[in-house]
């Protein structure tokens, strides 16, 4: 009877409460560092899941998930952070994978999911831009509300909301991703649609944050080069054609607003190029020759890091580089875990978004997951995503994204196209497909 009762429960509406609540906790800067809030999330979560599973007696596990489950052990058996009681981030990755059974059962939630990041990332640069045209008074209340009265590194201008202008790169970036993602696979585009990527852009320029901005860059192009079913040249000429209408923008802006590329600075800076990521890198290679195979365990590189860079004590960090760190904390065993599941699951999802592409299907959820799953593999080089709940939960998210569009690729046949505008399928043949 139990079971019964909650037969009604649809799961697009379970998959977006869910979704959503991770969202507003890591979107809604005061909200991100709440314990409170979060074990009530936690609380939400597992009920959620369990009206689920109560309701789906069968559980759906494809090979993308097989792997991904993978990652649980180096995390649970190999575990610092257990060990410490620091549970956080087993909690919410379990959480994560958990709702990737879930999704697989709807696209309706994909949707709301692209419009609530696109709305929460545009409170950033939106404030951002305004912050560094004259608005910084206007704005300064709003942000002593949302991350106090200090700012950890950085300058109201940098940092924006947030305490520190990592946080605020991060938050602008995911909108890059999203924006980039509705301007380049909607038909037709309107000149309001052109002025918001800009503002997410020149927002993210405004942060300085190099990391963030050049992995972005990599994601949008890349996915949008390997996106649509051309030849080679023209895939090359609209490539160079829409990278000449950048450079073009690009040179009005500076012209008309010098202070967008004070980045430049730092990328043409000498002094320290790497924000001394060499001497994070170099303890996070000395913990991996000390355990190559199963590393010093999960967690274990923070709270043993403790250096003295150019006189500054620095301790409690990650290793700016989440391959190190990988390596160190969970050895060749534990990396390789984390490794083939982004790796398939990229490769997975370029093939989907190529054969959505070839149907003229409805690509933009695609689009964005693969420019998603990029910049976090890109990032990861000289950042932390897979430890910074803004990232990693997008990217959690971003493979969602792809598991449900599998689910209803492969339950269609090829005369049938998705249009995620009302989340139906429609019988292609009317659409001259």
């Amino acid at each position: 009877m139990l079971r019964n009762y909650y037969v009604n429960i649809r799961s697009s509406w379970l998959v977006t409460c869910a979704y959503g609540l991770m969202v507003l906790l890591s979107y809604i800067y005061p909200w991100i560092n709440n314990n409170s809030l979060w074990m009530l999330c936690y609380v939400i979560e597992v009920v959620l899941c369990g009206l689920y599973f109560l309701k789906n007696s069968k559980i759906k596990l494809n090979t993308t998930i097989r792997l991904w489950l993978l990652t649980l052990f180096p995390i649970i058996f190999n575990s610092y952070s257990i060990q410490v009681r620091e549970l956080g981030y087993l909690i919410t990755w379990g959480l994560l994978l958990m709702l990737m059974f879930i999704a697989q059962d709807s696209i309706m939630y994909v949707k709301r999911m692209i419009y609530l990041l696109l709305g929460l990332c545009s409170i950033y640069a939106v404030s951002t831009v305004m912050i560094n045209i004259g608005f910084s008074a206007m704005f300064e209340a709003i942000a002593v509300i949302f991350r106090g009265h200090t700012i950890a590194q950085g300058t109201i201008k940098t940092a924006g909301l947030t305490a520190h202008y990592s946080h605020n790169g991060m938050y602008i970036a995911v909108g890059c991703l999203v924006m980039s993602a509705i301007f380049l696979m909607k038909e037709k585009k309107k000149w309001y649609d052109f002025i918001f990527t800009l503002v997410f852009y020149a927002g993210l320029l405004l942060t300085q944050k190099r990391g963030p901005l050049i992995a972005v860059c990599i994601g949008v192009v890349l996915t949008f080069f390997v996106a649509k079913h051309e030849s080679l040249s023209s895939k090359i000429r609209r490539i160079t054609l829409f990278s000449m209408a950048i450079l073009a923008t690009v040179y009005i802006l500076y012209i008309a607003f010098p202070e967008l590329f004070t980045i430049l600075d730092r990328f043409s800076s000498s002094d320290n190029l790497l924000s001394n990521r060499g001497y994070l890198w170099a303890y996070a290679i000395s913990l991996f020759k000390s355990n190559p195979l199963i590393g010093t365990g999960w967690g274990s590189y923070s709270h043993t890091l403790n250096l003295s860079i150019n006189s500054v004590g620095v301790s409690n960090q990650n290793a700016h580089n989440i391959y190190l760190q990988l390596l160190a904390e969970t050895g060749v065993i534990g990396f390789s875990c984390f490794i083939i599941p982004m790796i398939y699951t990229l490769i997975k999802s370029i093939k989907l978004l190529q054969a959505m592409g070839a149907q003229y299907r409805d690509c933009t959820p695609m689009f964005m997951s693969v420019s998603i799953q990029i910049f976090f593999i890109v990032y990861g080089i000289t950042g932390n995503p897979l430890y910074d709940k803004q990232i990693f939960l997008v990217y959690m998210i971003s493979i969602a994204f792809y598991l449900s569009y599998r689910t209803i690729y492969k339950s269609t046949i090829r005369n049938t196209t998705i249009d995620i505008s009302k989340g139906k399928l429609y019988e292609s043949r009317n659409y001259n497909i």
